[in-house]
């Protein structure tokens, strides 16, 4: 499979499946940005980490923080003016993810471009998850449409990525884990349900025992992330 998602793929270039906002962003561009920066910077926070480290995780987790707070202000103000943000504030938000390594755009120092020469930051753990994620997805698929575009050829050009497209697959990566994984999750759970039904004499008696499909289905999300923590072995030291 892997063979032929590179010769599928062969002349996909990430650029063909993300927008790289305009500088400034558009308003649609700018609620994007707003939107993805927050679930990605959610990821490190405490006390439920999705990227874990025993090392940096108080750091992260303070950089994730004033991330999100700084975010939170841009969103209020976007959806607060029916003409979304002023044209300084989206070159300053679009400044804030794609900007050079500045403690004053939290996002650049979690989550630098070239992390080789800093221990906390979390660029290598990113990429391991994706890394990770690819692998499963190569091994798993039987067709192409069964594969993620955006995570094969993600991983394929991480080392050319910017940081936004690092953002989109590393999203996207995590997506599509959890997505297949709740399905099989759910699948499952039923076939289990079912047998254990069609086996018991006095099923319906005991049905209340048995929690439903839909309440399974609501927790799948939280099994598959921490499935996925568990498989790729976040929470090591970088």
């Amino acid at each position: 499979m892997e063979q032929l998602l590179r010769q599928h793929f062969a002349s996909t270039r990430i650029s063909n499946l993300i927008v790289e906002p305009a500088d400034p962003p558009t308003k649609a561009q700018t609620t994007e940005l707003i939107s993805k920066g927050l679930a990605f910077v959610a990821l490190y926070r405490l006390p439920r980490p999705f990227f874990k480290s025993e090392q940096w995780a108080e750091n992260w987790n303070e950089l994730a923080l004033v991330a999100e707070t700084k975010l939170e202000a841009f969103k209020r103000e976007h959806e607060g003016d029916p003409r979304g943000l002023g044209l300084a504030k989206r070159e300053s938000l679009w400044r804030h993810v794609s900007g050079t390594d500045d403690r004053r755009r939290p996002i650049t120092v979690l989550f630098r471009l070239y992390p080789s020469n800093y221990l906390n930051d979390s660029g290598r753990e990113v990429h391991r998850m994706v890394s990770y994620v690819y692998r499963k997805m190569i091994h798993a698929a039987k067709t192409v449409e069964q594969a993620s575009a955006l995570v094969f050829v993600g991983h394929r050009d991480w080392a050319s990525l910017t940081r936004w497209q690092r953002i989109n697959v590393a999203l996207e990566a995590k997506r599509y884990f959890e997505e297949k994984l709740g399905v099989a999750v759910a699948r499952q759970a039923a076939a289990a349900s079912a047998a254990a039904r069609a086996s018991e004499p006095h099923a319906q008696s005991l049905g209340h025992h048995l929690p439903s499909l839909s309440a399974r289905q609501s927790r799948r999300s939280g099994i598959s992330a921490m499935e996925l923590r568990t498989r790729w072995g976040g929470g090591g030291a970088p």
